[in-house]
């Protein structure tokens, strides 16, 4: 979880203070969303939530925000498992992409 006693690892031009929250980027991670992360954010107005991020290169794109952390586990398990059936349909309607060289030599061979 998110310690607010320690300084915040990024202010944005409008005040809102963001803390990195390790533990929930690691659920991400565990689901193969390597380019996630979720940050921690208390604007001026005293408003807390969770932000999901995709982080890109040089720049970071929001994607979904919410105060609940059990949303946030929600919406990176959907994420996750669209992702999934997307990589099992390009694999189906790929199959040899994913066999080794000599499982391809064998299907040459008929064997």
């Amino acid at each position: 979880m998110v310690d607010i006693s320690k300084e915040p690892d990024f202010v944005n031009e409008k005040g809102a203070k963001w803390w990195f929250d390790s533990s929930l980027t690691d659920y991400a991670r565990k689901k193969n969303l390597r380019n996630y992360r979720v940050w921690y954010v208390k604007d001026q107005d005293g408003g807390e939530s969770f932000v999901v991020v995709i982080q890109k290169k040089d720049k970071a794109e929001p994607v979904y925000y919410n105060s609940g952390i059990e949303f946030i586990c929600s919406y990176i398990d959907f994420v996750s498992l669209v992702a999934e059936r997307k990589r099992e349909e390009f694999n189906k309607k790929n199959p040899y992409r994913k066999k080794s060289i000599s499982g391809a030599n064998r299907a040459f061979r008929g064997g």
